[in-house]
């Protein structure tokens, strides 16, 4: 299988627009969930930058499992990121991060323990599968 080649950087774009511009917008869903409830939190936005939470709402880290995120990129219906990750402060102290490919995504607490979340995205529609042909 062939790795993903990033159009920015590869001579095989045409065109003067990138595929970033053709009006992408975003739907983040992030969901904590804690011992006996569960918190959501949807933003929609053409940033790839968001902040989700901000420490002014005053969310609690006391007691959050874990969460989900989900990303869906409109109207690029396949361009979707899912993450589902536990989530410890004890073992994180005042930060947890979480990144790979396509997403960067910071939680930070305050001094009361109040949450900010702020996630950003890669090139999540910048990139083409080449396959080379069966000769």
């Amino acid at each position: 299988m062939s790795k993903p080649i990033n159009i920015f950087t590869s001579k095989i774009s045409s065109g003067d627009k990138k595929p970033d511009d053709l009006n992408s917008e975003y739907y983040y869903n992030l969901t904590l969930f804690y011992e006996e409830e569960s918190k959501e939190f949807t933003k929609y936005t053409s940033n790839k930058y968001c902040q989700l939470i901000c420490f002014s709402k005053k969310i609690s880290s006391k007691k959050i499992k874990y969460f989900t995120l989900e990303i869906k990129e409109v109207p690029f219906i396949n361009n979707n990121i899912s993450i589902q990750q536990d989530l410890n402060f004890d073992e994180f102290n005042d930060n947890f991060i979480y990144r790979d490919e396509s997403i960067y995504l910071e939680i930070v607490l305050d001094d009361n323990d109040n949450l900010s979340v702020t996630c950003n995205l890669s090139n999540i529609s910048s990139k083409i599968l080449v396959t080379p042909p069966n000769y």
